[in-house]
């Protein structure tokens, strides 16, 4: 992500703060976006280490399960290792 790219989800969210919308602007940088991924600050487009980790320490088994990931972003935690089907 660029600084340009960066300024312009600041600058969205900024205004949704100032009409008191702090959650707002995801829609709007999501449109915004129109599919390129790189305009979205969290979309690594890699799952998270941390979830990784936790997968491999537990022995997750999750195939054929459902689970719940709270903002999801683009989906790269739920897609990994099919153990998440759903996010929110």
């Amino acid at each position: 992500m660029t600084d340009s790219q960066r300024a312009t989800a600041r600058e969205i969210a900024h205004q949704y703060l100032e009409i008191g919308d702090p959650m707002g602007w995801f829609e709007d940088l999501y449109a915004i976006a129109q599919g390129d991924a790189s305009i979205i600050p969290w979309a690594d487009l890699t799952p998270n280490p941390n979830l990784l980790a936790w997968i491999d320490e537990n022995s997750v088994q999750g195939q054929g399960k459902n689970a719940l990931k709270v903002g999801c972003g683009l989906g790269d935690d739920a897609e990994e290792r099919v153990i998440f089907k759903s996010c929110v």
